[in-house]
């Protein structure tokens, strides 16, 4: 029995999900744009439980999926949430053709 070595010209292309070819402010749906509103609004977590009537690790849970959704790290702190925010404002206009009224 031979074996054979793969041409080096082919390469196998990378996995990417259906989602990865979405717009970042689309790949948030459901509730997860709810919370993302409110994040983006400045209320910190506890606000967001209370508002929502969730607990708290649901909230912070929610808050890691739309950043990984968005692609951006959660380890970035305020960075992060500066990101969250200027995304939901383009979100905001590009769904509704005005500005997010986040001040």
């Amino acid at each position: 029995m031979k074996l054979t070595v793969p041409s080096p010209e082919i390469t196998p292309r990378p996995c990417t999900w259906l989602t990865d070819r979405l717009p970042l402010t689309e790949r948030v749906t459901g509730h997860y744009q709810t919370i993302w509103a409110l994040h983006a609004d400045g209320n910190d977590d506890d606000a967001v439980a209370a508002q929502l009537n969730l607990s708290l690790a649901r909230v912070r849970s929610a808050i890691r999926s739309v950043y990984r959704a968005l692609a951006i790290d959660p380890d970035d702190g305020t960075l992060a949430r500066v990101q969250a925010q200027q995304l939901y404002r383009a979100f905001t206009v590009a769904r509704t053709g005005r500005s997010a009224d986040l001040s």
